[in-house]
């Protein structure tokens, strides 16, 4: 009797964590930052994000603080300083997933099918992130984030729509 509760506790510890946001990564000479493209809020100060490549996982990254020296062709977006620690080097694309309390170790960047970036966030090779872009009438374009849920069902994380800058 005693079993149950304890293998329903163990079940869900296993589930992977919603994910809010997907960041673009990149390394500089000082460490690493994430630039966010029409964010919908500031990241916080001391989150962590796990960033990710085709690999796997290169960590849980903390968010230091905003970086004011980042340049963008595009006022819509921000530069973030990020403390990272990674046993090896990085490869070419990478990500920051989040914010996170528990780290994702078997995470990475899939090659994408239809989709900008998707993500297995598990480790058993299936896509259970995926950010796609689509056009919405002639002066939109749409970012769309959606997460695999308990089974095979997604779930819209977020939809945001800008004006296209020509």
């Amino acid at each position: 009797m005693r079993l149950a509760p304890l293998l329903l506790a163990s079940a869900c510890a296993t589930a992977p964590p919603r994910i809010a946001e997907v960041v673009s990564v990149f390394p500089s000479e000082h460490g690493f930052h994430a630039v966010v493209t029409e964010p919908a809020e500031d990241l916080v100060v001391g989150s962590r994000w796990q960033v990710v490549d085709a690999t796997g996982s290169l960590g849980l990254a903390r968010v230091v603080g905003r970086d004011r020296t980042g340049f963008c062709d595009d006022a819509a977006c921000a530069f973030y300083e990020l403390e990272l620690t990674s046993p090896r080097p990085p490869g070419r694309h990478l990500i920051g997933l989040g914010p996170l309390t528990r780290p994702l170790p078997r995470a990475r960047l899939l090659e994408p099918s239809q989709a900008l970036v998707e993500v297995d966030l598990d480790g058993d090779g299936d896509a259970d992130l995926s950010l796609t872009a689509t056009a919405a009438g002639s002066d939109e374009d749409c970012f769309e984030l959606r997460q695999r849920g308990a089974g095979s069902a997604w779930r819209t994380v977020y939809r945001r729509c800008r004006e296209r800058h020509f």
